[in-house]
């Protein structure tokens, strides 16, 4: 096959894709917010609001606005969640990231980490 073949399927495909994905729209259960994802970060650490609202030095009500989407987090807060579990603010306030994309992207395996840190720090065992 040559190669202006392929790249005339390749176009084929994508404008059929574009075609059949026209119109509609992202689920509505599936939430993308960055509350949803701070939250996903938090049960990942198997963390209590309590004892992530202390990491962040804010109150758990706080921390409860921010993953309820009841408010936003200030920039700077993002800022230094997304420094704490090494992930680019940018896909934290992606709302077309979703929460699988997310979740693969940062999985369990890279949070290990920073539960074993926290721990070491804070002697609990």
């Amino acid at each position: 096959m040559a190669k202006d073949d392929v790249l005339d399927e390749v176009e084929q495909c994508i404008d059929e894709q574009m075609l059949s994905d026209k119109g509609e729209q992202p689920l509505q259960d599936e939430k993308t917010s960055i509350g949803s994802k701070m939250t996903y970060c938090r049960k990942i650490l198997r963390f209590s609001r309590k004892e992530m609202a202390a990491v962040f030095d804010i109150s758990p009500t706080t921390l409860s606005n921010y993953e309820r989407d009841r408010s936003a987090p200030p920039l700077k807060l993002l800022l230094i969640y997304s420094r704490y579990f090494e992930i680019p603010m940018e896909d934290f306030v992606d709302d077309f990231l979703t929460m699988e994309e997310f979740s693969v992207k940062y999985c369990i395996f890279h949070f290990i980490k920073f539960k074993a840190i926290y721990k070491y720090v804070n002697h609990k065992d």
